[in-house]
Parts: C-alpha cells; sequence; structure tokens
C-alpha cells in the first residue's frame, strides 16, 4: 500500500520574534492500484437474460480480507436468477453471497481479493416484463476496516418490442365508399 505523509513546517518571525512552526505529520494510504469495474454483456437488451461482471484489480502487493461487493437489484424492473452468481467462473456457495429481498440488495462475500490478481464476479438477472426501462446501476466493494470504492455506472436500455401480431404491410391502403 502506497503512504503519503505529509508535515507543514513554518519558519518566519511574528512581530520581530523568531518564530518555528511544525504541524502534525498527516499520513494516508493511497488505494489507487485497486480497481473495481462492472460491465453487462449487452448494451441493447432485447431478449433472454442478462449477465452483469464485476472485476477487481488487486495490483498491490499485499491481499485484502474479509471483502465484499454489493449490488442494488431493481425488482420493479428485472429479477435474480437464483444460482447465476460465479466467482472466478465457479458458482458460489451459499455461504459466499446472501439476497436481501426487502432492500433488493445481493452481497457476495469475497475471503481474500489476492495480491497481484483479479477477482472476477458474474451474475444474470431477468426481465419483469417486456416493455422499454433503462437500467443504470454500479455496486460497492468494501473492504479492509470498511473502506469503500465504487465501481462504474453500466447502462442497459431495454427497447420496445413489438408485438407480433402488427405488421407493416397493409393490402388495402384506404377504404371507398
Amino acid at each position: 500500500m502506497n503512504k503519503l505523509s505529509n508535515t507543514v513546517i513554518i519558519n518566519g518571525s511574528y512581530h520581530n520574534i523568531p518564530t518555528l512552526l511544525t504541524s502534525n505529520t498527516l499520513t494516508i494510504s493511497i488505494q489507487d492500484a485497486l480497481t473495481i469495474i462492472k460491465s453487462a454483456d449487452k448494451n441493447t437488451w432485447h431478449e433472454g437474460n442478462l449477465t452483469y461482471t464485476i472485476t477487481i484489480d488487486n495490483k498491490n502487493n499485499h491481499s485484502y480480507k474479509n471483502s465484499k461487493i454489493t449490488d442494488i437489484i431493481n425488482t420493479k424492473l428485472v429479477s435474480l436468477i437464483p444460482n447465476s452468481i460465479k466467482i472466478n467462473n465457479i458458482p458460489a456457495k451459499d455461504n459466499e453471497y446472501s439476497y436481501n429481498t426487502v432492500l433488493n440488495t445481493l452481497t457476495i462475500y469475497l475471503d481474500t481479493i489476492t495480491s497481484n490478481s483479479k477477482t472476477i464476479i458474474s451474475f444474470s438477472i431477468k426481465k419483469n416484463y417486456n416493455d422499454y426501462f433503462v437500467l443504470k446501476t454500479n455496486c460497492l466493494l468494501t473492504y479492509q476496516n470498511n473502506i469503500e470504492k465504487q465501481s462504474n455506472y453500466v447502462t442497459v436500455i431495454s427497447p420496445l418490442k413489438r408485438p407480433t401480431f402488427i405488421t407493416n404491410s397493409c393490402s388495402t391502403p384506404y377504404w371507398r365508399y
């Protein structure tokens, strides 16, 4: 983990009295080598299921323990597909995730985000109805003493699907009396 330390020293005079002031040292940890990116397998969702992929890229030289991903599912529009959750392409076990049906929140528990590696999470959703809507979502990574990092936003459009009984052709362009 990269650290940045800053101390301020002021040397001067105040009413002709030589003065030297030193501040406390402030040290912060820089988490720039840990990224989280969310993506969808479709930008325009006509039919079938939609799969989200969350990639956590840890380019630090140390691992993070007891981390979790939180993602809110808009259940007015879509539903989570049970047993679709995978961690590094392996189906997630029951103790590796939870889904709160009251808050519509999917939480994926990661034991360790290993140093200098990627962790890839995926899950699928299905439409609740076939109408026009726009999904705009992101997720939240929480790690190491409740530090939070948001992913990018992903926008998916579900266009209105034309019913199959409507056609573009008309054999009679107008009625004559």
